[in-house]
């Protein structure tokens, strides 16, 4: 049975902790300073974000179809940016720099940096699968469904990246297990393959990962695919991309391009992508 906390306890530690302690008391005085320099810092951050900058369209591609969220159509949006052979004209500049970023975040050896190597060589073959299904030996299910599968080809070499996209809720750990496993036989497969670029797209940063899985988070996906469209003003998919973009900002971060400054000063760093 839990024991009843007497008021007389429970008036003391009220007292307690009405009581300011020394720290408590330094912050307060030192708070109006440090929030107006994050003020400062913000406010010149988002004047770096021209008019026609992407995260202030008033419209974007998914939610005219209430389909903000949905993981399966942004799957297959990404799926798209990525593919150098789909008609949007960036060629392979969304995968590099998509491979880049996820070298920039995670640390040393995660094997971005070979698998770069080997997407820049001038024949190396790209091709990208959304929703790539396999078997699985399980008794819960007989086939498992990873949502980005990327094979690299080249003459004596051989790389591999998954993309598992998580949106609304968290992955179960063994699913990520099951496409770490799938990922690794695939290399010892392929004479000569790169260990393989595991990659698990979030919304946010929370979730504990296991190797070889690597967090992307979703404000780096925007930017990354805002660099794109600023480095490649003349391709044919110019406008979709950005209209794209704003799915991710507004649509998944809910950061609204006419309310900027509400925004917080680590997105709008993470969105800008400076230094790089």
């Amino acid at each position: 049975m839990t024991k009843l906390v007497s008021r007389e306890y429970r008036s003391g530690l009220s007292r307690l902790l009405s009581q300011a302690t020394f720290q408590l008391a330094l912050l307060r005085s030192q708070w109006p300073v440090v929030e107006s320099s994050f003020k400062r810092e913000q406010l010149r951050l988002t004047r770096k974000i021209p008019p026609d900058d992407p995260v202030r369209l008033g419209v974007n591609l998914l939610a005219p179809i209430n389909c903000s969220l949905d993981e399966t159509l942004h799957t297959r949006a990404l799926s798209y940016l990525l593919d150098p052979a789909a008609p949007h004209g960036f060629k392979k500049k969304v995968l590099t720099s998509f491979i880049e970023k996820v070298q920039d975040v995670s640390p040393r050896g995660s094997g971005a940096a070979a698998l770069l190597a080997l997407l820049r060589r001038k024949r190396t073959k790209v091709s990208v699968t959304p929703e790539y299904r396999y078997r699985v030996a399980d008794s819960k299910r007989s086939v498992a469904r990873c949502d980005i599968w990327i094979e690299l080809h080249a003459a004596g070499a051989a790389g591999l990246m998954i993309i598992e996209n998580k949106i609304k809720a968290p992955e179960h750990n063994d699913q990520l297990t099951w496409y770490g496993k799938k990922a690794r036989a695939w290399t010892k497969e392929n004479l000569k393959a790169l260990e393989p670029l595991c990659v698990y797209l979030t919304r946010t940063d929370k979730q504990n990962l296991k190797e070889p899985w690597l967090r992307l988070t979703y404000i780096e996906l925007a930017a990354v695919l805002r660099r794109v469209w600023e480095e490649n003003q003349d391709a044919v998919g110019r406008e979709w991309l950005a209209l794209y973009i704003a799915s991710i900002t507004s649509g998944v971060l809910k950061i609204k391009g006419n309310a900027l400054e509400k925004a917080t000063l680590n997105e709008i760093e993470e969105y800008l992508w400076e230094g790089a």
